[in-house]
């Protein structure tokens, strides 16, 4: 498909990257790296040409081009499937999955950031949603004596809310939040995770220390994350809404449950990863 593409937008695309005049060129999407690479190769110049992919496990093989001069990948299967689809071992660097540098901070004041979101009962659950979906319904009948808060991302009624929609005449107290601006700390102050399957989500949750239930993926690029999540011991899929209430209510009941899944979660997240791989691109000048 790229290559069928690229005699349509060969000139516009080698006239772009010549007009930024790049020291390094990078790329975060996996549909644009075989026609850059090819871009960058007809600049007369050498400019370096690096992948950073963001699949966990699941990548579509088009995220790990053979001709970059550097591929960062996010975890030990995603390096393996790097290899496997002929990257040059000296070229793929292990950096972890980027995340904001201040989610890692926050998950530091853990205590504080409880303590002035005044969540003061005997847990609180994340939830995160981009959509109006099912995992509502289970919330309704959780009655397990936490507090579940819904993440609504930009959706337009919640948008800028100041202050979260309580539910009102439900069993398990629940806030509905909008667009907010400190995700990070919400869910370093918070003890369960569930979201829909994206690397994102799921590391986010990870570097937390978060047991991870997801209730929904995108086939095939994100089936290596829920696999990669109950393999490892983080968490579960649990696609039932009706079953869900009961997956939380096992980690709440189960300090040491919860403290395994946090455990493995940590060990998969790297929180200088952005660092990292900030660093292993710019030694390519």
């Amino acid at each position: 498909m790229a290559a069928a593409t690229w005699p349509g937008i060969r000139r516009r695309l080698v006239a772009l990257i010549e007009a930024a005049r790049p020291d390094i060129v990078v790329s975060t999407h996996p549909l644009l790296t075989w026609s850059v690479a090819h871009a960058v190769r007809e600049l007369g110049r050498r400019v370096p040409f690096a992948v950073v992919v963001t699949d966990l496990v699941t990548g579509h093989a088009s995220w790990y081009e053979r001709a970059a001069d550097l591929v960062c990948v996010p975890t030990q299967a995603s390096l393996d499937r790097a290899l496997a689809l002929g990257v040059e071992a000296n070229k793929v660097r292990l950096t972890g999955q980027p995340v904001q540098p201040k989610a890692a901070a926050a998950v530091r004041d853990r205590d504080a950031l409880r303590a002035r979101f005044g969540w003061n009962e005997p847990w609180s659950s994340a939830w995160r949603r981009r959509r109006h979906g099912q995992p509502g319904c289970a919330r309704r009948r959780a009655g397990h004596g936490a507090t579940a808060r819904a993440h609504r991302g930009r959706l337009r009624p919640q948008r800028g809310a100041a202050r979260p929609t309580r539910g009102d005449g439900l069993e398990t107290p629940v806030e509905v939040f909008g667009f907010v601006d400190n995700l990070h700390e919400m869910m370093a102050a918070a003890d369960i995770l569930v979201t829909k399957g994206g690397p994102g989500s799921v590391i986010e949750g990870c570097l937390a220390g978060l047991p991870v239930l997801i209730y929904d993926y995108i086939p095939g690029q994100e089936i290596g994350n829920v696999d990669l999540v109950r393999s490892a011991g983080i968490g579960d899929l649990v696609r039932d809404p009706a079953a869900l209430p009961a997956a939380v209510r096992r980690f709440l009941d189960d300090p040491a449950a919860r403290a395994r899944a946090s455990a493995a979660g940590r060990a998969l997240a790297v929180p200088d990863s952005a660092d990292r791989i900030a660093r292993a691109v710019l030694a390519l000048r």
